[in-house]
């Protein structure tokens, strides 16, 4: 058996192992940082608005429901909350964007996430 694995694999295998001994995948591996909280100002958040109708309307999706300028304030308060990803706080350096939850539906308050 030993003579069909070949020392690569055996190295790999014990370099993941030894690699992923401490690892907790529901560990917070974050860098604390002394950065800002992030907050959306209205230039910023309307030029956002307008990026994300773009893209549904470039995408062929109904932009009925879309986020729009005045939905600044309940995103605002989303802010506090960590990236639904990898628990980051949002910061100047680590601007939120709204991730759809799904793909197939516009930008709307339901279908998006920071």
């Amino acid at each position: 058996m030993l003579s069909q694995i070949s020392l690569f694999q055996i190295a790999n295998s014990i370099k993941y192992n030894y690699a992923q001994e401490d690892f907790d995948i529901n560990g917070d591996y974050n860098i604390e940082t002394g950065n800002k909280e992030y907050k959306f100002y209205s230039e910023k958040w309307n030029k956002k608005v307008e990026g994300y109708l773009q893209q549904d309307i470039k995408a062929g999706r109904d932009t009925v429901n879309n986020v729009n300028a005045n939905d600044i304030d309940y995103f605002n308060q989303m802010i506090p909350n960590k990236c639904c990803y990898c628990n980051a706080k949002f910061t100047s350096v680590n601007k939120p964007t709204l991730e759809r939850i799904d793909n197939n539906m516009a930008h709307t308050k339901d279908n998006c996430k920071l």
